[in-house]
């Protein structure tokens, strides 16, 4: 029987709620504060808040994962899951993408107890990355037999501890770009990088001069757009 296949999104606030940026910083093992200057000079720079940016990114992306059509768990609902083990787990942020046939073009590599493919960070261009046995944030499938009581089972979300995964165990490796990691202005870790250098303005400005879409990433060509979209709105 093939394995089936579930969708994981990690810790994904409700952003239209506002944000807590001490919880976010527990969860994501910041310095306390860190965030929240971060989020503090986003509100002061532009005229739409981090919080709504954010929100914005998760709907992009949410429709990107209702498009594969496989179930989707988050964050709560993985950690009270009960694994299966022959299945296979995509692991998410929610601001990223998957390729709507992802699953088609994974069947039929279930051979070992993980599955790597090819990861494109996306920062207003499409940049593709060495396929190689090594997890980013969303290019790997993990068997459910390997994921860990429910005690344990925290630290699976992150894509090092996957990386880890990976090196001790026999993996497939599928030569296919099928998903994207949006690089966008207002991720924690493209702000941090952005006050090191010219601005978070200049970040989005840079960020809006979007190349061309390569045919492998042809499928993401309206979440790009959308993307830009919305921060088209603050410059």
């Amino acid at each position: 029987m093939a394995a089936r296949f579930i969708i994981v999104v990690r810790q994904s606030p409700n952003w239209s709620l506002g944000f807590d940026p001490s919880e976010f910083e527990r969860l994501t093992r910041r310095p306390p504060g860190s965030v929240a200057d971060l989020v503090r000079l986003w509100d002061e720079t532009f005229r739409v808040s981090f919080s709504e940016i954010r929100q914005h990114m998760k709907d992009i992306a949410r429709d990107s994962l209702l498009a594969v059509g496989v179930r989707i768990l988050d964050f709560a609902a993985y950690l009270d899951h009960s694994p299966q083990p022959s299945a296979f787990y995509l692991f998410t942020d929610d601001d990223d993408w998957f390729a709507p046939n992802i699953i088609e073009r994974l069947r039929g590599q279930e051979r070992q107890q993980l599955m790597i493919w090819g990861s494109v960070r996306f920062r207003g261009s499409f940049e593709f990355r060495e396929i190689e046995k090594f997890c980013y944030t969303n290019n790997y499938a993990v068997r459910g037999r390997l994921i860990p009581e429910k005690a344990r089972r925290l630290k699976l979300l992150g894509h090092g501890s996957a990386s880890k995964l990976a090196s001790r165990h026999r993996v497939t490796i599928v030569p296919e770009y099928l998903s994207v990691t949006n690089k966008h202005p207002a991720s924690v870790n493209m702000m941090s990088e952005a006050l090191k250098g010219d601005g978070l303005v200049k970040s989005v400005r840079r960020y809006l001069r979007q190349g061309p879409v390569p045919q492998e990433c042809a499928w993401a060509s309206t979440y790009a757009a959308r993307a830009a979209e919305v921060f088209g709105a603050l410059v």
